[in-house]
């Protein structure tokens, strides 16, 4: 098999490449490892800059139909928790959109292949050869490709092939951190609603995240399955032994010194399998679904690899800014106190910083974000 480009990973970011590349008039496969639709662990919302993105991508019907096929649920309030005690309770000036990411991205994939996309699932790649642009597969089937996009996920296969073949040149990412999600179908004794974030829970220096999905119930985290099973009794939440949670990786973004490589040769890393996933938020679908329109575009430009890092710089830059105070507030039990008293006492900053970092995109510091949200109170 031949092609112009190679996409491995099925996933948001590679799906989304392969659109706009095929709206470019570019041919390109998708080769994706598991077979659809896949589990994933992840909370499901939909951020407005999401949206916006996706609706400049695929035309407001067709994003329309893809909301449609996975929509679970309209949440109209964030609650953030220290350990079990309520700090606030805030509802954002836009809707929060929840959806069900393996049905999301099952769509996406229909539309790459409505619009000629050629989507090779359950095929898991074994080798590259960049010297002859060969791809091997599980399969047994051989890709002669001209430029090859990893969207592969954390522990993307791509990038540890690479770094066997070329060592020195390809740098190694830390390992991600274990994710686990556990899905409950909905009680009547289950009053939980919209958005509930739990800070410092009885799982040591863990974050729990818990969704209404209207008949289910969400709760991750990256501790062990045990704990978290501890952690969903303590708030009152039964899991049956028959309930296991689903497991996977995010990017180990907070790990200091961490280096991202976007490019080798002719290949370009996209979403997760560039760290494009921001620490401090847990966001990563928008990082995911851009860095794929940027390397499509790039292979437009004269100089591919110097325009995909120019564009993805500012990607680049909220994942470091990130990674900065996520690291701050977990060393520093101080200042996390502090933050979290200001919170109980101006509970519309936490309202402030969604509405402006997390559901639509800034640049601006948590730290700068605090000043600005001041001056205007």
């Amino acid at each position: 098999m031949q092609t112009q480009v190679l996409i491995v990973g099925g996933g948001p970011a590679g799906v989304c490449c392969g659109i706009r590349l095929l709206q470019h008039g570019i041919e390109c496969v998708v080769a994706e490892c598991e077979t659809f639709p896949r589990p994933k662990v992840c909370g499901g919302i939909i951020t407005h800059k999401t949206q916006d993105l996706l609706t400049s991508l695929l035309g407001k019907e067709t994003f329309r139909h893809c909301i449609d096929e996975s929509l679970m649920n309209y949440a109209s309030d964030i609650t953030l928790y220290d350990r079990l005690d309520i700090i606030a309770t805030i509802q954002p000036s836009r809707t929060i959109t929840i959806i069900d990411r393996s049905q999301f991205d099952a769509a996406l994939v229909s539309e790459f292949i409505r619009l000629g996309g050629r989507f090779a699932s359950s095929n898991a790649i074994n080798d590259i050869d960049l010297r002859h642009h060969i791809a091997t597969f599980a399969t047994g089937d051989i890709v002669e490709f001209r430029y090859l996009m990893a969207a592969d996920g954390t522990d993307s296969s791509v990038e540890y092939i690479l770094r066997q073949r070329y060592r020195r040149l390809v740098h190694p990412k830390p390992s991600g951190t274990n994710c686990l999600q556990i899905d409950l179908e909905r009680s009547k004794e289950m009053s939980f609603t919209g958005i509930n974030i739990y800070l410092d829970t009885p799982l040591p220096g863990r974050l729990v995240w818990l969704f209404s999905k209207g008949s289910t119930i969400s709760i991750g985290t990256d501790a062990t399955e045990p704990a978290l099973r501890s952690f969903c009794q303590s708030i009152g939440l039964h899991v049956p032994d028959s309930v296991h949670a689903c497991r996977a990786k995010s990017p180990a973004s907070h790990v200091a010194n961490y280096r991202r490589q976007l490019t080798f040769h002719d290949v370009f890393f996209l979403g997760d399998a560039a760290g494009l996933s921001n620490p401090l938020s847990g966001e990563g679908l928008y990082s995911a679904i851009q860095s794929g329109i940027y390397a499509a575009d790039s292979l437009m430009e004269k100089h591919p690899q110097k325009y995909y890092a120019m564009c993805t710089s500012s990607l680049v830059q909220l994942v470091k800014q990130g990674a900065r105070y996520q690291r701050l507030l977990s060393r520093n039990s101080w200042l996390r106190r502090r933050l979290i008293s200001y919170l109980r006492i101006h509970p519309d900053f936490l309202r402030y910083v969604y509405d402006n970092q997390i559901d639509y995109q800034s640049f601006e510091s948590p730290l700068g974000m605090l000043v600005h949200y001041r001056i205007l109170n």
